[in-house]
């Protein structure tokens, strides 16, 4: 995968001030070694091209651009770190010393915001008002992963209603949209595969800090262990007796 896909983390103000974990690990490293992590998965498991066909199914026509939001959630995914008061309530980086009044030092929402704005931008050059108000809508769900890394997902519509007036743009999807994407089973599977990557990749990154320790593996199974799981299994069900009627259907479905 071209490095060209990930947004330049200048771009955000991220430089070598800003703290990811203590004691001094930088928010720049982290967030590139979240990115390696990632890049690692989908290859040990085949998953770029699985990406790229749940997307066409979403959106064939803006595929690219979707796809670099879905690399960025996770690679962006703690650009709230720089908040300046999560450094020094969270981090005590001794550079933020001037926001030690401050009160809120949560990052999640933060880096989510940040997220939403830099790809508004970008979607807001789109002429038909279809075409932009469904990629807000994606948008939205994949700054949702970013919101909720740290927790629960829930309803990703209702995450930022306590801030409707500031998105506007979310907000009027569903005028615009009806119920299009609440069929879209692609977009379902596309948000559940977001997250479960950003939060496997963030975690191998932090484990590699904090433990000093590589992953290498990343649950794969060899031809070999494959065959003798599948040897055990069948030994398992030949023990049952031969099923009659709707139980035909119920061990075909078991089996599968």
């Amino acid at each position: 995968m071209s490095s060209e896909i990930f947004v330049p983390l200048d771009h955000f103000g991220i430089d070598k001030r800003y703290l990811a974990h203590t004691p001094d690990e930088k928010l720049h490293e982290h967030l590139k070694k979240t990115q390696e992590y990632f890049l690692h998965i989908l290859r040990a498991k085949n998953l770029d091209p699985i990406i790229d066909n749940l997307i066409r199914n979403v959106d064939k026509e803006n595929a690219l651009l979707i796809k670099e939001m879905f690399y960025n959630a996770v690679y962006l995914h703690d650009i709230g770190k720089k908040n300046p008061c999560f450094q020094i309530k969270k981090m005590k980086n001794s550079l933020f010393e001037n926001y030690k009044s401050c009160s809120d030092s949560s990052h999640s929402h933060q880096g989510a915001l940040e997220y939403i704005a830099y790809y508004l931008n970008k979607l807001e050059l789109i002429p038909n008002d279809h075409i932009y108000y469904r990629l807000v809508y994606i948008l939205y769900g994949f700054a949702h992963q970013i919101e909720k890394h740290h927790g629960r997902l829930g309803v990703f519509e209702s995450y930022l209603e306590k801030e409707k007036e500031k998105h506007i743009a979310f907000f009027n999807v569903k005028q615009n949209l009806g119920n299009y994407f609440e069929i879209d089973f692609s977009l379902y599977i596309l948000n559940k595969l977001l997250f479960s990557l950003l939060i496997s990749s963030d975690y191998y990154a932090t484990i590699d800090y904090m433990a000093s320790f590589k992953v290498q593996h990343f649950g794969l199974l060899s031809d070999k262990r494959k065959a003798d799981l599948n040897e055990r299994f069948q030994h398992f069900i030949s023990r049952f007796p031969k099923p009659e009627g709707i139980n035909v259907l119920r061990n075909e479905m078991f089996l599968e």
